[in-house]
């Protein structure tokens, strides 16, 4: 199965390699360009964006040609099928524009369609009474939040040279990586399959950006890593916090920035700059390729650190003594991210004291 963990990367990145070299070459790349007058925009060229379409379609591709599904699951096959329903849907938003509530819905509805399938908190609801049955439930409602969420905060740091890329690599590769010792399968074969398509895109992408990945990309990709840790953490191959800490490095830059908007009183629903990655670009002036290098630097750190986080040596994170164990190996990187946090607000503020100086 090895092999064919390589094979389900080595298709996926030929597909989407092959794939975006003959989008790029045709007329039709660039009928839909990446506006540079958006007040988002972190480049000055137009450049088009339908890198998603051709790694999404590279992934599934690759997928079928080693056999990932053969044995999958009811769940795993909802969670596939749901995610290429979101990336024609969100295609088309790169197309014709949706609403932010039409987006919200379609994201919560796909979130809410892999929780039901996952039975996560909904099984035991049923059977209970009482108190546990509103603990239960609410589970069940935390997943959607927590899938909807990872579904948007990969779109929105999706916005710099590499950096999705390289995170999409980087995250499900770890992914793919546990799932195979776990001889989990076709969970290992999909997170390979991705990974393998993220490389394809990052190779135009990076440093260098000919395409943009888009809605049609970002969306599923961040559906994707919220669903399969789902499908991982219910089939006991990780903990709760394992994709959670995998994929830190996106979770905690969009969701710190997010409780800032909050507190400012921003319109949440509109796109920006103020992420920390735009910040590093915009106001120390770092470039697109260090800011991406030094993100992945950062995953790769976590992805490693999170291999203590599988059942073999905290459980599953479930009864206090095993939360607690989790809680006791995150609190590293929560004191990490903290003095991170810190250390960048306080470059930030001495960047923008010394412009206004200027």
């Amino acid at each position: 199965m090895t092999r064919q963990l390589a094979s389900a990367f080595a298709f996926a990145w030929l597909i989407c390699a092959l794939g975006l070299l003959a989008l790029l070459q045709s007329r039709l790349a660039h009928r839909w360009l990446d506006r540079t007058d958006k007040h988002h925009a972190m480049h000055a060229v137009a450049v088009p964006r339908l890198g998603g379409l051709v790694l999404i379609t590279a992934g599934a591709l690759s997928v079928l040609l080693v056999g990932g599904i053969d044995h999958a699951t009811t769940l795993m096959l909802t969670i596939s099928w749901v995610a290429l329903l979101l990336a024609c849907a969100s295609f088309m938003d790169d197309i014709l524009g949706l609403s932010p509530a039409v987006r919200l819905v379609m994201h919560l509805a796909a979130a809410a369609t892999v929780t039901s399938a996952s039975g996560l908190g909904l099984d035991r609801a049923s059977s209970v009474t009482g108190v546990w049955a509103f603990t239960y439930a609410g589970l069940a409602i935390l997943a959607i939040l927590a899938i909807a969420w990872m579904t948007n905060l990969y779109n929105f740091m999706d916005g710099a040279n590499g950096l999705a890329g390289f995170m999409g690599i980087i995250g499900f590769g770890t992914m793919s990586w546990v799932a195979g010792q776990h001889s989990q399968w076709s969970l290992a074969l999909i997170c390979a399959a991705v990974s393998g398509a993220c490389f394809g895109f990052l190779v135009f992408n990076f440093p260098r950006a000919r395409i943009f990945m888009g809605d049609g990309g970002s969306i599923p990709l961040g559906f994707l890593a919220a669903s399969l840790g789902l499908y991982g953490y219910q089939h006991g191959v990780w903990t709760w916090a394992f994709p959670l800490l995998v994929f830190s490095p996106f979770v905690v830059d969009a969701t710190v920035t997010l409780a800032k908007r909050i507190a400012a009183g921003a319109r949440i629903w509109e796109a920006h700059r103020q992420h920390y990655y735009h910040r590093l670009i915009l106001d120390c002036g770092w470039s697109h390729t260090r800011t991406a290098l030094v993100y992945a630097a950062l995953m790769v750190a976590t992805s490693g650190y999170s291999l203590m986080l599988l059942p073999t040596r905290l459980g599953d994170g479930e009864n206090a003594r095993e939360i607690g164990d989790v809680l006791l190996y995150l609190a590293p990187w929560a004191v990490i991210y903290a003095s991170l946090i810190a250390a960048l607000e306080w470059r930030l503020r001495s960047a923008r004291l010394r412009k206004n100086r200027a």
